[in-house]
């Protein structure tokens, strides 16, 4: 499975438990709202962490590209 497709299953569950949320007593919401908020915050911070890592290793390419080609000139 790719990092999308395990992001992407992560939304589903994330949107099941909303659906599953609206199905519960009033006193079970509260714990279950912090619940949804708490994954949807480490889904947010997952999604932030993968594209920083594909920024850096775009950079590290390009600083290599850009290395390898000023020992041209030398």
């Amino acid at each position: 499975m790719t990092d999308d497709e395990t992001l992407q299953v992560c939304l589903y569950r994330l949107a099941a438990l909303i659906e599953l949320a609206e199905q519960i007593p009033q006193e079970e919401r509260a714990r279950v709202e912090r619940t949804i908020d708490i994954m949807s915050r480490a889904v947010h911070e997952i999604a932030n962490a993968r594209q920083a890592k594909v920024a850096a290793k775009r950079r590290v390419d390009e600083t290599r590209k850009i290395v390898s080609c000023s020992s041209w000139s030398d």
